[in-house]
């Protein structure tokens, strides 16, 4: 009887388990919140990696347009001096905007192209910088496709700023984003630098001129 009762016991037990097991596998309560705390990590990393990949862009973008500013701003004079370049300067940084400035490099050059036939040398005439170091004068410019004439000059803007991501900054660290910009020359052969003696002036021994090809 005893033995009747327990096997009785037993089966109704492994019933209701089996239904219970059934009804959990059938349930939905609570899946949607199961699926958005597996979803939600990612759903976030995408979000942030493309905010600051859109911030990249535009900075990059900027730079793009600054160096081109500065470039066509240097290349349009006829002469400049000192208070030209540094107003120069002061203007082409304004296309940062709403970005910051305070580590921004610009380097703004003249080369001259030098030589003839296959041997032409593209030399730094003059060149002035802002919060960086300018280049050497008479130090060698590689000459870009559709500036290679002899007797020629061109200018050559330079514009860098490090970029240090706000949420991938421990994955990428700082990033330094740069453009180079070369333009061709308007008005003149040459914008010479009032004041400033070339590595031309120092080959003829002659006083400041701020030329190379003349």
């Amino acid at each position: 009887m005893r033995k009747t009762a327990f096997t009785l016991a037993l089966k109704t037990s492994a019933r209701e388990l089996r239904l219970r097991i059934g009804d959990l596998l059938a349930s939905t309560q609570g899946m949607a919140t199961v699926e958005l705390a597996m979803c939600l990590p990612a759903m976030l990393l995408m979000y942030l990696g493309m905010t600051e990949a859109t911030v990249g862009v535009n900075i990059d973008r900027k730079l793009t347009l600054l160096s081109r500013s500065l470039a066509d701003l240097t290349a349009r004079a006829s002469t400049v001096n000192s208070t030209d370049i540094g107003n120069i300067l002061s203007a082409a940084s304004s296309v940062m905007a709403p970005y910051p400035t305070s580590d921004l490099t610009m380097v703004v050059s003249s080369i001259a192209v030098t030589g003839s036939g296959s041997d032409l040398v593209g030399k730094v005439c003059w060149s002035e910088a802002r919060q960086g170091s300018a280049r050497a004068l008479g130090s060698t410019f590689a000459i870009p496709d559709g500036f290679k004439t002899a007797g020629t000059s061109f200018i050559v803007a330079e514009a860098k700023v490090p970029y240090k991501p706000m949420f991938g900054y421990a994955f990428t660290g700082t990033i330094t984003l740069g453009q180079t910009t070369p333009w061709p020359v308007r008005n003149v052969a040459e914008v010479p630098y009032s004041g400033v003696k070339t590595f031309k002036d120092t080959e003829l021994g002659r006083s400041a001129t701020g030329k190379c090809l003349s």
